[in-house]
């Protein structure tokens, strides 16, 4: 929050997965959200709410969202640019693995006292069949959503872009309903963003933008050059958007390399 508060952006959208989640303690739920809140309160510009399977995991967490924010899709517009919020959430899908919340607790846990140990145990869960079925399971959008993005999109016709956000890059493997919305979109101009994959990936399909967004402190779940902590700044020209990627490690304030906002995001071993 203190970075983007340098950056001074006109607003900030997340996409998704902002609390730990996995319970279906309301009140556990309602905890998390308020430690969440806290923090989004220190930012000096509008932040803006993107669903994921974290926030969204049991029907308790459904129920807390709503209480909170409403609807978990919504759009808006900004200098004739449009802003679809989606929920790739709003299909029930797969029920978590059993004993998932111990288990956040015990990876949390290790991440400080074995290391190792956590990224073993994180590895052991990205091969667990249940968990491989949930990322690879197409995302459906179910008619009351699809019907509201088609008459947004209608109601919205001559802005000149569209900026689309979900946690789940539905791209990925394309459900018929995500077709259908890349259906709707055809002959606009548009970019869409995601996550969930806490792994940076860029993809041009139609010649359109798909950018899937690595974490900002959250675990790495791949090797590769896709492992960076990092936001992503958009800007807006007359001829499309401008995007740059911006790893926090090298975002610090006028005081230079102090390792109150520095150290964190190094993951090479410089002290927290």
């Amino acid at each position: 929050m203190d970075q983007l508060n340098l950056l001074q952006p006109e607003f900030v959208i997340n996409v998704g997965d902002l609390i730990e989640g996995y319970t279906r303690e309301k009140d556990e739920l309602h905890s998390q959200w308020n430690e969440v809140e806290g923090l989004i309160s220190k930012l000096k510009m509008p932040f803006f709410y993107t669903p994921g399977n974290h926030d969204l995991s049991y029907p308790e967490a459904k129920e807390v969202w709503n209480e909170r924010y409403g609807q978990g899709y919504y759009s808006f517009l900004y200098h004739n640019v449009l802003f679809l919020v989606l929920n790739s959430e709003d299909a029930q899908r797969m029920e978590p693995p059993p004993g998932m919340e111990e288990s956040i607790k015990l990876y949390n846990r290790l991440q400080t006292e074995n290391p190792q140990k956590a990224k073993e145990m994180l590895a052991e869960f990205m091969k667990d069949e249940a968990v491989v079925a949930g990322l690879t399971k197409p995302v459906e959008f179910p008619e009351e959503q699809l019907n509201w993005i088609k008459n947004t999109l209608q109601e919205h016709s001559t802005v000149r872009w569209t900026f689309l956000f979900m946690h789940e890059p539905a791209w990925e493997n394309p459900s018929e309903s995500f077709r259908e919305i890349q259906l709707l979109l055809k002959g606009r101009s548009f970019t869409w963003f995601a996550g969930h994959l806490h792994y940076y990936d860029y993809d041009n399909i139609d010649g359109s933008e798909y950018i899937t967004m690595g974490p900002a402190g959250a675990s790495w779940h791949h090797d590769g050059p896709g492992n960076v902590d990092h936001i992503t700044w958009v800007t807006m020209k007359e001829e499309g958007p401008e995007i740059g990627n911006i790893a926090l490690k090298g975002i610090f304030d006028r005081k230079g390399l102090d390792t109150t906002m520095f150290g964190a995001y190094d993951r090479k071993g410089l002290p927290e």
